[in-house]
């Protein structure tokens, strides 16, 4: 099955979650958690490739490589859906700017959230979670690299 334009620019747009050993998650609260996440919307602030060169670890900015058509999209988690809204700038004019096909759930560990449609699961590894940001690797690390995306949260 095809995913359809809205639902790859939603993969495109969130985060997948996953924390490192020893490094600061910011709230690990389970119950606090869901209450930040839910609490307002999430606006994409930048991305960036984390890695680590002889044990020091090293942030490359890749805000610069995406499409302007990501960069004034939200998100706002419903107690089970996920509403993203493409903004102003739709990447595909013919897409509705609201969409709210995936569902979200935290994992037991509370580390992972899962994103579902009827076409398309994927786990989202949380990385640092506040009041204020939502760090969130979007891939599966690669050696020592990792794909992060930030959202800012907006009241």
């Amino acid at each position: 099955m095809k995913i359809n334009a809205i639902s790859s620019s939603l993969l495109l747009a969130l985060p997948v979650l996953f924390g490192f050993t020893g490094r600061n998650k910011g709230v690990t609260d389970p119950v606090r958690r869901e209450a930040i996440l839910t609490a307002g919307r999430w606006k994409l602030t930048d991305n960036y490739v984390r890695y680590t060169v002889k044990g020091k670890e090293q942030r490359h900015s890749k805000w610069h490589t995406l499409d302007t058509c990501f960069k004034d999209n939200q998100m706002k988690f419903g107690k089970k859906k996920v509403y993203y809204d493409q903004g102003l700038l739709k990447c595909n004019a013919a897409a509705r700017r609201i969409d709210s096909s995936f569902t979200w759930r935290l994992d037991n560990d509370e580390d992972v959230m899962w994103m579902e449609s009827q076409v398309y699961t994927q786990p989202l590894y949380i990385e640092y979670l506040s009041d204020s940001f939502l760090e969130v690797n979007e891939f599966h690390y690669f050696g020592d690299s990792a794909f992060i995306k930030v959202y800012k949260h907006l009241p």
